[in-house]
């Protein structure tokens, strides 16, 4: 019986990254993988039981440190409105571009049976927004924002963010990314509107 070891892992993805970024994800193959490895296709399958899901782990892993980086990089940021404005074009700019926007058109298009798309959003995008959410609690403690569930806010934000264009470029009715000036203004706009309804004036919703 052969046992997993997290370096094998850790060699299996680096190797698939590096033909998914050459190759693409439809040209990709397992075959070109366990190559590119030094293994069998077997030895792949052992840990990942297909490439989609191969591809998913290759994803999580750029997702976790992006956000790692970013919500670094907004803790640094004293000015709350400055924090929130240099999140937003991050997000913005990141959502939207073209790898993003492709990755997320694979995962919803493959069959809810394979549950590639509920183990991507729970390693890979639920965990994201989770350290938004711990930030935005410090917010709140600090008094810097209003009480409210620190989930909901980083929900609303990246609604926020996602309303305006992330629909049209999934559905290819925005074929170019966003220039930079596109997403200055929307992240304004969204920041704005948060602060209106979570910041420490802003009036609680009933109930």
């Amino acid at each position: 019986m052969r046992v997993r070891t997290e370096a094998r892992r850790r060699a299996i993805i680096d190797a698939a990254r590096s033909v998914f970024e050459e190759q693409g994800f439809e040209r990709a193959t397992m075959a070109a993988i366990s190559q590119r490895l030094g293994g069998s296709k077997a030895t792949l399958y052992g840990y990942f039981p297909s490439k989609e899901e191969l591809f998913v782990a290759c994803v999580e892993e750029d997702i976790a440190a992006e956000a790692a980086e970013v919500a670094d990089s907004v803790r640094a940021i004293a000015d709350l409105r400055e924090a929130l404005l240099h999140l937003a074009r991050e997000y913005l700019r990141r959502v939207t571009s073209a790898r993003p926007i492709a990755m997320t058109r694979l995962i919803s298009g493959l069959p809810a049976e394979s549950r590639v798309g509920l183990t991507f959003y729970e390693r890979g995008l639920r965990p994201a927004w989770a350290r938004i959410s711990i930030f935005f609690d410090e917010q709140v403690g600090a008094g810097r924002l209003r009480k409210a569930n620190a989930w909901i806010m980083a929900m609303h934000m990246k609604g926020l963010l996602e309303g305006e264009f992330v629909e049209r470029r999934l559905l290819n009715a925005l074929p170019d990314e966003l220039d930079g000036q596109t997403v200055d203004r929307v992240s304004h706009d969204a920041v704005d509107a948060f602060l209106r309804i979570y910041g420490p004036q802003s009036v609680p919703y009933p109930g």
